[in-house]
């Protein structure tokens, strides 16, 4: 059980490390799929790297108004 509240920013760094981990996933069941006749809709890997990039991005400025508040 945490030790404390969970903070905004580290609630965007885990779905950051989240959306990652998906996009790995993923990345390791296309060939799978491919072989079965079958594709993510299109946009999909771009769109996981977008989110996690905005993201990572969002995530020191949530930290510095956590800090100020």
């Amino acid at each position: 059980m945490p030790s404390g509240p969970v903070t905004l920013a580290k609630q965007i760094g885990d779905m950051s490390k989240l959306a990652g981990d998906i996009k790995a996933l993923l990345s390791s069941q296309k060939e799978v799929l491919s072989k079965a006749g079958l594709s993510f809709p299109p946009g999909v890997m771009d769109g996981l790297s977008q989110l996690r990039k905005a993201l990572e991005e969002a995530q020191p400025a949530v930290s510095a108004q956590e800090a100020e508040v």
